[in-house]
């Protein structure tokens, strides 16, 4: 906080500045009639093309704009080409006595503070006033520039860092799509054991094999939720567990029956083996259909296995994946590929 830099010792030919005195806050000029891109934030950060529009707020290349409302509050941006911008978004202009790039460092290290004034709504926003309020700690304009360079070089390497992590997730999950889809057809199996496991295959529908249950009965009401609480609540995608929940009824016991959630409208799909509430209607809970003839693992990699082009908005467990037929060996052969599969996705480290 400024009061906590107030109390710092400073460096030799260092010293504390208010932000009022280096730099300022301002709308771009209002123009109406040109066609121009508007660029929002996920314009600047390259994730869409931007909208041609005829009235905003005028910005201009290599100018600096910070963003004052919305979750992205707080952060900056440098304009890549003349545009509008909403009047969400002001210009970050710098004056002549302190280095950009070392100004820009200072802000972000504050973003998340910024965020939290929420001004009377549950939107972040920027406040000017709490803006202006905060010191920053100025070295003579060389040792801005030497700091500058240097967190630039790092912030390079964390981002090559990220790209190469990145890059590593991306061919861990081709490795484990391949291991899976080996196994399920028996591929993985010594061959004895193959030869026996392709004899007993049965051709069923995935329905039939994996039953469904809306999930209405268990969707959480209160997303208020903490990590001391007891009970997971679940999505189907990446994100898995949301948060923990205190309500006490409505909760799926998978501690007793394991079960697959399934997301209809993106079929991402998670095994489940303990108990939870759920976010979303959109989620399927798949269960075996015949515990005796149906391993739900075996369903859960099988499941993983099938490919299928989801980029239509629709429900696909009912429309398509109940429909299709599948190969399922015996029980005993359901069991060896799943410990197989595991075996080698955990020697691998390919685990979640």
């Amino acid at each position: 906080s400024s009061n906590q830099i107030q109390n710092i010792t400073l460096p030799t030919k260092w010293c504390l500045i208010s932000l009022k005195f280096v730099c300022s806050l301002e709308k771009g000029n209002f123009n109406s009639g040109e066609n121009l891109k508007y660029l929002d934030v996920k314009t600047l950060r390259s994730e869409k093309e931007a909208k041609i529009i005829k009235s905003g707020y005028i910005v201009n290349p290599n100018e600096k704009v910070i963003i004052v409302d919305g979750e992205n509050s707080g952060e900056i941006f440098t304009v890549s080409e003349r545009g509008y911008m909403g009047s969400t978004m002001r210009l970050f202009v710098a004056n002549k006595y302190i280095n950009q790039e070392y100004l820009d460092i200072f802000l972000q290290t504050l973003k998340n503070t910024l965020r939290k004034n929420k001004k009377g709504s549950a939107i972040p926003h920027l406040n000017p006033g709490l803006f202006y309020s905060f010191m920053v700690p100025l070295p003579p304009i060389e040792e801005q520039e030497r700091i500058a360079n240097k967190v630039n070089v790092i912030l390079k390497k964390l981002e090559e860092i990220k790209l190469i992590n990145e890059n590593i997730t991306k061919l861990k999950d081709i490795i484990k799509t391949r291991i899976i889809h080996l196994g399920v057809n028996g591929k993985l199996l010594k061959s004895d054991d193959n030869y026996y496991c392709q004899k007993e295959l049965k051709t069923i529908e995935l329905g039939k094999a994996l039953i469904y249950e809306q999930p209405t009965n268990y969707i959480v009401q209160s997303e208020d939720y903490n990590d001391n609480y007891k009970t997971p609540v679940l999505t189907a995608g990446k994100s898995f567990i949301l948060g923990k929940s205190n309500e006490t009824k409505g909760i799926f016991k998978a501690s007793i029956e394991p079960v697959l959630i399934f997301d209809d409208f993106t079929t991402s799909h998670h095994y489940v083996d303990f108990d939870f509430k759920v976010k979303s209607s959109a989620i399927k809970i798949l269960k075996s259909g015949d515990k005796d003839n149906y391993d739900i693992k075996f369903l859960n990699y099988l499941l993983s296995s099938i490919s299928i082009n989801a980029n239509t908005h629709k429900r696909y467990w009912i429309s398509i994946f109940a429909k299709l037929n599948v190969d399922i060996p015996s029980i005993k052969f359901q069991q060896k590929i799943v410990k197989t599969i595991e075996t080698i996705i955990n020697k691998l480290n390919l685990s979640d």
